[in-house]
């Protein structure tokens, strides 16, 4: 079965390699770990960022939590 995984290199300066390493070490992750974290979290941050700039180009009106949980049957205590 063929892997779908694929290796990614990237260059650092010796002084971003070792900070990058340091942060890592101090969060107890390989710096593998902590490159795939950094990138998937930036690219989350990015859909959040448009989905939340389409939200408020819709003007669309909130609701607040209260009143959501009213309409739907519930009351605040058990939630």
């Amino acid at each position: 079965m063929a892997t779908l995984e694929k290796t990614l290199s990237i260059r650092l300066s010796p002084e971003e390699r070792l900070a990058a390493e340091e942060y890592a070490r101090e969060r107890r992750m390989s710096l593998a770990q902590f490159a795939r974290e950094s990138i998937l979290e930036k690219i989350e941050d990015a859909y959040d960022l448009k989905v939340y700039t389409a939200w408020l180009k819709s003007r669309q009106k909130t609701v607040p939590f209260e009143d959501l949980v009213k309409e739907c049957g519930f009351s605040e205590e058990e939630l």
